[in-house]
């Protein structure tokens, strides 16, 4: 890890959060207006959302244990923070082309003028950015003996549930989520292998 790197990083995921931004408005504008026209498809036979609760106020649940995760890391083994970031800059760049290929209806509570760029939308579903990242980080946490592997399973249950039960995503999201990730660490697609191959 070198300061050129860690900068050419940080803009690249200047350029990500800026794309994001328009994907996500983009995808929230053409999403409201097709599912207003036809109300016969606003209904989604979920398994876990036709028999867990629906509790809006854990809504930011899966923001709290992301958070959580990456201090214990930064007090951990702070260099880690890299290797998240280069993986999480792959999730993000793939994710942003997979939201667009199927739209499913938004939870109807969810109100589109609260899209937020760093949380995304009421459309932007498959697959869930928050599940795969944390998901990520665990994985990177256990592979260096930070945590054990009951920890590890815990703690994506517990975000996974959390994501569930304030219907942030369906349960479709989470589980394309985890191939994602998988193919994705198993591979070592990391932005950051590659900057500190070529630069």
């Amino acid at each position: 890890m070198n300061l050129t790197n860690c900068s050419i990083l940080f803009l690249l995921y200047i350029v990500i959060i800026t794309i994001n931004k328009f994907n996500l408005y983009h995808l929230e504008s053409k999403s409201e207006k097709f599912y207003q026209k036809k109300q016969n498809y606003k209904k989604v036979h979920d398994i876990f959302h036709n028999v867990l609760p629906h509790l809006d106020y854990l809504e930011y649940a899966p923001d709290f244990v992301f958070v959580v995760l990456i201090a214990y890391l930064l007090i951990m083994n702070y260099e880690l923070i890299y290797q998240v970031a280069g993986f999480s800059l792959v999730i993000i760049f793939l994710r942003q082309f997979i939201i667009q290929l199927t739209v499913l209806p938004k939870n109807e509570v969810c109100e589109i003028k609260d899209t937020s760029t760093f949380r995304g939308g009421c459309y932007d579903k498959i697959f869930s950015g928050h599940f795969g990242i944390t998901f990520l980080t665990t994985l990177i946490l256990f592979d260096n003996g930070l945590i054990n592997q009951l920890f590890m399973i815990l703690i994506n249950f517990v975000n996974a549930l959390f994501i569930l039960l304030a219907r942030c995503h369906y349960t479709i999201d989470i589980v394309v989520s985890i191939f994602v990730v998988i193919i994705i660490y198993q591979n070592n697609l990391n932005i950051c292998n590659y900057l500190d191959n070529h630069f």
